[in-house]
């Protein structure tokens, strides 16, 4: 059976209509691995930056940082994720894409959907982290399983509603993670395809997109939270 292969002259990974297009499914593991550690760390300078004088902002503790940030993570990982899927390009696993051919995108393009990226998690936080406080309501025993399944419902059912009414707290936050993304995307995208050999090859963008979180995190650790909470302010 004759094969097909990518329209980049720079991949040679022979894939038939019918096989998994590994480059396109690693490097959008890769990005949504980034969009996931920003939306996570948005949600963490979001809360510090509600702190009001004289209170001093503090980080909350390490199990309730992970509760919350994981909210934001799963919301970047749901919009970066099938972003960079439809983005990668080429033909024939993937159709519905806006480029013929596979390459690093400009860097406007990224920036556009940061844009894109900033706008729609607010609206995803609005959903998402209201059903995160019905799990810890559930949790400390302020709510029985009976009311859980309850609001799980009303808040689903309501999610239209609320997703611009409660994101709008996190919209500027948002904004300010959108203008990360792209840069970081962009700097995962184009040095993933110019590092297409050798043992890393296949994995150059989640190599580089941990270490960029890896970056992020360890600010996120490292800085002041009073300094922190001027950025969430500022964003």
């Amino acid at each position: 059976m004759q094969t097909n292969r990518h329209n980049n002259p720079q991949s040679s990974n022979p894939i038939t209509p019918s096989s998994t297009d590994l480059e396109r499914v690693r490097f959008s593991i890769g990005v949504a691995i980034f969009g996931g550690t920003i939306g996570g760390s948005a949600i963490i300078i979001n809360f510090l930056s509600r702190f009001e004088f004289p209170n001093t902002p503090e980080h909350m503790n390490l199990i309730s940082s992970i509760f919350f940030a994981s909210s934001g993570a799963i919301g970047g990982i749901l919009i970066t994720g099938p972003i960079a899927y439809w983005i990668y390009g080429g033909l024939p696993i993937f159709k519905f894409t806006p480029f013929k051919n596979r390459g690093p995108r400009k860097f406007h393009t990224w920036l556009f959907l940061g844009i894109g990226y900033g706008m729609t998690l607010p609206m995803v936080l609005g959903i998402l982290l209201p059903i995160w406080y019905r799990f810890l309501f559930f949790y400390s025993g302020s709510i029985n399983f009976p009311t859980l399944i309850s609001s799980l419902i009303d808040l689903t059912m309501g999610s239209l509603y609320l997703a611009p009414l409660l994101g709008f707290q996190y919209f500027f936050t948002g904004i300010a993670a959108g203008a990360i993304f792209s840069i970081g995307a962009w700097t995962i995208d184009h040095i993933s395809h110019k590092i297409r050999k050798g043992i890393i090859g296949p994995f150059i963008a989640w190599t580089i997109s941990l270490w960029i979180s890896g970056i992020i995190i360890s600010l996120l650790l490292l800085l002041p939270e009073t300094y922190l909470a001027q950025i969430g302010k500022l964003g």
